[in-house]
């Protein structure tokens, strides 16, 4: 009987133990997730638990000596888009009233002094075994870095169509001049508008590839083609291509003699320069200046940066 005694407090025992540790590795779970978990008491709205991605999102809002629970004591809330909400109306007070679910709410959370952050809310309350709300379980996912892309593509759309309206109006003006005025046009102005047609549709050209490029990039599936090159040579056709698209002339090159060959897609890496090249001229208009190029390497586990 003993026997049998002990055995069973030690089962008891084992089963404690594997339960601590799967309550552990549940916590710690829960606690390195990217997603804010708060879980609140069903009556009285007391969180009983706020994992480490609330305490970062509560950061932004409040000074550190400030803890999640007072975070929530002091701040508003308001549905994304609309004015401010009287608190009784808000998504998160109405569920732990009535139990209600919430599903993707898109919320913008702020406290009095201005600070504020825009979450995706959801809310699922926790039933006993005989249906009583228990508790409830809230995630809050921080929207800033999706609403800091939106804004980067939104000013990239503006950039592309402001360089795609100047080429476009070269063509259009020159196009224009040939249709209304070629029998006046001697040979060497004609040669010159057909030249600025064909340079700045190449210009459309390169823009629209670049486009391409960065959907690709966002799609994952830009694809590379390094081959050795010399670096000497990449910098002489970007240069040159420069010069050709009416980029300035003055230009100094400084390269080590023992440069080896680097490992680059040649087109990509050209276009990386050249859009270098003229971001520097585009801030340096109306300035005498001269563009230096100058490369340096290091070898770090067999790679080589220039």
């Amino acid at each position: 009987m003993f026997a049998s005694q002990s055995a069973l407090v030690i089962e008891n025992a084992r089963l404690y133990r594997d339960e601590q540790r799967a309550r552990s590795d549940l916590e710690a779970l829960v606690d390195t997730v990217p997603v804010g978990v708060l879980v609140f008491e069903s009556q009285t709205g007391i969180p009983t638990y706020v994992n480490r991605e609330t305490r970062r999102i509560s950061s932004k809002l409040a000074s550190p000596e400030f803890t999640p629970e007072e975070v929530l004591r002091i701040l508003t809330i308001r549905r994304a888009g609309s004015e401010d909400d009287a608190f009784k109306e808000l998504p998160l007070t109405t569920m732990l009233r009535d139990a209600e679910m919430v599903r993707a709410e898109e919320i913008v959370i702020s406290v009095p002094d201005g600070e504020s952050v825009t979450t995706l809310v959801n809310a699922t309350p926790i039933r006993s075994q005989d249906g009583e709300v228990e508790s409830y379980v809230v995630t809050l996912q921080d929207m800033t870095p999706l609403q800091e892309v939106e804004r980067l593509k939104a000013e990239f759309l503006g950039t592309v169509s402001h360089e795609l309206r100047a080429p476009l109006s070269s063509i259009k003006g020159s196009a224009a001049t040939l249709a209304g005025s070629w029998a006046s046009l001697d040979p060497a102005e004609l040669d010159l508008f057909f030249r600025i047609i064909e340079q700045e549709a190449d210009r459309m050209s390169s823009l629209i590839t670049d486009l391409l490029d960065v959907a690709r990039i966002e799609a994952g599936s830009l694809s590379i083609s390094p081959v050795p090159s010399e670096v000497a040579v990449l910098i002489d056709e970007a240069r040159g291509t420069f010069r050709t698209s009416g980029g300035g002339n003055d230009f100094r090159i400084e390269l080590p003699s023992d440069l080896p060959p680097v490992m680059a897609d040649r087109r990509r890496i050209v276009q990386v320069m050249i859009n270098l090249l003229s971001n520097a001229a585009r801030y340096l208009i109306n300035v005498n200046y001269s563009c230096r190029f100058s490369a340096n390497y290091f070898c770090r586990s067999d790679s080589l940066s220039v």
